[in-house]
């Protein structure tokens, strides 16, 4: 049973998936402690800028919130927000929904973190390893993130397109980007891309594109084989996602099938965690699709410079 007397104190971030909410935030720490029926959450980190090869302080950023047990028969499930809207989660604490979960912690060494932000009817979920000393890996990482990649979470977050073949559907699109979350027995999917042109030099966006949809695994034997249909679209009901490979950290390839009539249309893309960053074994997962009969000279790279929000 989860003891939050045992929990308080000090965790600083060891790893954490791409985030959109902390961006390119450094030595990031939680410090909790008890506020009766609640939590008073403090959240530190900094934001560093280098110049000439030289790291120099930016900003720091602090941030206060509250963390609430909206179920208390799962007291390691906390409903947590920051800034204005803690202010009256206190008062309706019964009726929030856990975004923020344990899922594994020994207290002294290491914590394991699922957090969910709903965003209208899609869920992004991210995760945190956090350790009780700052920048020293817990004794079990291994063991941790084996445990992750079993759950499933390892491949959720924020997938950018460095590399990927034509395609009618992505058109003149620059900046895009794939979500997965976590949707209970699927996945959302959320995908993300905008139509510029160049004008004086510049690049102006005429639209942003955004597509919803669900993935789901069709055969629990092979989990790397999803059905992806999204929302307006004719569905399918055979596999046409697959992921070749990835590292979960740094790269994933990808290989899609569109089966119209007697046309197969067959697509793909290498996707990274850093919007516009080349995987560093980008010559080794080509010379692999090549040798499984990929035309690689298909692939195109995506501008994924000056793109919204970045």
């Amino acid at each position: 049973m989860f003891t939050f007397l045992q929990y308080a104190g000090m965790w600083y971030e060891f790893q954490r998936f791409p985030d959109i909410g902390e961006g390119h935030l450094e030595c990031a720490s939680y410090a909790f402690r008890d506020a009766l029926n609640s939590m008073i959450v403090t959240k530190r980190g900094t934001l560093k800028a280098g110049l000439f090869g030289k790291t120099f302080l930016r900003r720091n950023i602090t941030d206060i919130g509250v963390a609430t047990i909206p179920d208390r028969q799962k007291p390691a499930e906390f409903n947590l927000v920051f800034g204005e809207r803690a202010l009256w989660v206190l008062t309706d604490a019964p009726h929030q929904k856990a975004n923020y979960i344990i899922h594994d912690t020994d207290y002294k060494n290491y914590s394991v973190v699922f957090f969910c932000t709903q965003l209208d009817n899609f869920n992004l979920q991210n995760a945190y390893i956090l350790t009780r000393v700052r920048g020293v890996a817990p004794p079990n990482l291994a063991e941790l993130e084996s445990k992750l990649t079993a759950a499933g979470v390892d491949y959720l977050g924020v997938w950018y397109e460095y590399e990927r073949f034509p395609a009618i559907f992505e058109a003149d699109l620059d900046c895009t980007s794939a979500t997965y979350g976590d949707a209970g027995k699927a996945i959302s999917v959320r995908n993300n891309g905008t139509l510029r042109i160049d004008l004086f030099g510049r690049k102006v966006i005429l639209e942003n594109n955004t597509i919803s949809g669900m993935a789901t695994v069709p055969n629990p034997d092979k989990p790397a084989e999803f059905i992806v249909n999204f929302d307006g679209v004719p569905s399918t009901k055979t596999p046409n996602y697959i992921i070749q490979e990835t590292d979960y950290k740094n790269y994933s390839v990808i290989f899609s099938c569109i089966q119209l009539e007697a046309l197969n249309l067959q697509f793909a893309w290498i996707l990274t965690r850093v919007r516009g960053l080349a995987p560093p074994n980008l010559a080794q997962l080509e010379n692999k699709l090549t040798a499984a009969g990929v035309d690689v000279t298909e692939f195109f790279v995506v501008d994924q410079k000056g793109c919204p929000g970045k």
